[in-house]
């Protein structure tokens, strides 16, 4: 039996947090065991517990990002006494943002190390880190993330494209939008551009604001996720107000993302980047056409005016102008919905694991 180490360096369930709880609940229990840690308590470590994963959590030091000498070695000590009864084989390091505490612990746990790249991007701090540490694996969750990687770090690093994948069937089985309206509270008649993700600048929320005010009042808006922080927040309501659209932007919350895409007529997703998003594949398997900043992974997710709709230019007029296409033209908004379903097939959770499972298998002891 073969024990894995997750470091998981937020405490909120972000896509790179629920894709590593979608590994974990897939992986083969006759073969591996999972074990986490996390650096304080939230709704990652309640998932964690539910499923029954031993997790170790820090709270202090309450990051994992870079450590001063005290904070390791006060974190070292806890997690030692937390690892005696466990043999760990390998560590599998959930995001960029804990490499540092990746690499230290591989270094002192003399085992190996897996890091997983949800991000289109690389920090100029991590750079040296990966010049210096480049023999340990990296899974790169998109053809985009593997480039951006090669073309900015100096040395060669052992990369491995492996796609997200999700279990299509979950979604597929949606309710009804009268239902779904229901259970967000909304009202049911409005045909409803759909947003699902953590509520940040980069995700651009802003941009389907001003799209909306361009658009027939029959169309709404769904704002479904958490704020990261009252700045952001604030600045999507002054918009809400200047453009008079309180009564066609429902801010619904975090909400299940069935439900939402059930009430929804299309998915909306203008971030500024993305590496292989899980909403996009989410709405495809549930049948809702996607509209998409064509950054990142996307691309590799959908085929524009076939599978979905990319949007190459981030901006207001032409968020509009794709929406009432959709809008307009009942018959393509179905054929794109059909065909996106079908596609989004080849990246599913099986695939995904069995791939990271064989990697396990060629780094254990």
């Amino acid at each position: 039996m073969t024990t894995i180490l997750f470091l998981l360096p937020s405490h909120e369930l972000g896509g790179a947090e629920i894709q590593a709880l979608r590994l974990i609940e897939a992986l083969d229990k006759t073969t591996f065991n999972c074990m986490a840690a996390v650096p304080k308590s939230g709704a990652l470590l309640q998932a964690l517990l539910a499923m029954n994963i031993p997790t170790f959590v820090s709270r202090w030091p309450h990051h994992f990002f870079k450590f001063s000498w005290i904070e390791w070695a006060v974190f070292k000590c806890r997690l030692s006494r937390f690892l005696r009864p466990y043999s760990v084989a390998i560590i599998h390091n959930n995001s960029m943002l804990s490499l540092d505490l990746g690499i230290r612990l591989q270094h002192w746990l003399k085992i190996p190390l897996i890091t997983h790249w949800h991000d289109n991007r690389c920090p100029d701090d991590l750079i040296p880190v990966l010049n210096a540490h480049h023999q340990h694996p990296i899974i790169c969750v998109s053809q985009a993330v593997q480039t951006t990687l090669k073309n900015t770090v100096p040395v060669a690093l052992p990369l491995k494209t492996i796609y997200n994948g999700i279990e299509h069937t979950q979604y597929q089985n949606k309710p009804t939008k009268a239902i779904a309206c229901q259970q967000l509270g909304i009202p049911e008649h409005p045909v409803y551009v759909g947003f699902l993700g953590r509520l940040t600048e980069g995700k651009g929320v802003h941009i389907l604001i001003e799209a909306l005010a361009q658009l027939p009042d029959a169309i709404h808006l769904i704002i479904a996720g958490t704020w990261d922080g009252d700045t952001y927040k604030t600045k999507i309501q002054h918009l809400i107000d200047a453009f008079g659209l309180g009564s066609r932007v429902h801010r619904v919350g975090f909400q299940p993302t069935r439900t939402v895409l059930a009430a929804s007529y299309c998915l909306a997703l203008p971030s500024q980047t993305e590496a292989f998003p899980l909403c996009t594949l989410e709405a495809m398997a549930a049948e809702v056409p996607v509209i998409a900043h064509a950054v990142g992974g996307i691309p590799e997710q959908i085929t524009h005016n076939q599978t979905g709709l990319l949007i190459t230019k981030n901006i207001a007029r032409e968020w509009a102008s794709a929406i009432q296409y959709l809008y307009d033209n009942p018959d393509q908004q179905q054929s794109l919905a059909t065909a996106g379903q079908h596609s989004a097939q080849r990246f599913d959770i099986q695939t995904m694991t069995r791939s990271i499972e064989a990697m396990y298998a060629s780094l254990a002891p």
